[in-house]
């Protein structure tokens, strides 16, 4: 849903990060609070996310994602 017509996505193991490059890039209000666990109304776009975001909490993980100017980037964040 992020990268509709492809692109770049590299994953950093050990910083835990993955960032998407693509001139195409979304990163829609509604995925954005998805990503950040806020309450939204699931659709096809936000369940993905949403599950992720569960998924992460559950091994001790919080995500955050921001738009910048070359595309996306994810980073994960272990909970203390």
């Amino acid at each position: 849903a992020m990268m509709p017509r492809g692109g770049k996505l590299l994953i950093d193991v050990e910083r835990m990060k993955i960032s998407a490059t693509s001139e195409y890039i979304r990163l829609e209000e509604p995925l954005q609070n998805a990503l950040a666990g806020k309450e939204v109304e699931l659709g096809e776009r936000e369940i993905q996310p949403y599950y992720t975001v569960l998924l992460a909490e559950k091994l001790g993980f919080a995500i955050d994602a921001r738009k910048s100017a070359a595309g996306a980037e994810i980073k994960l964040a272990k909970i203390t």
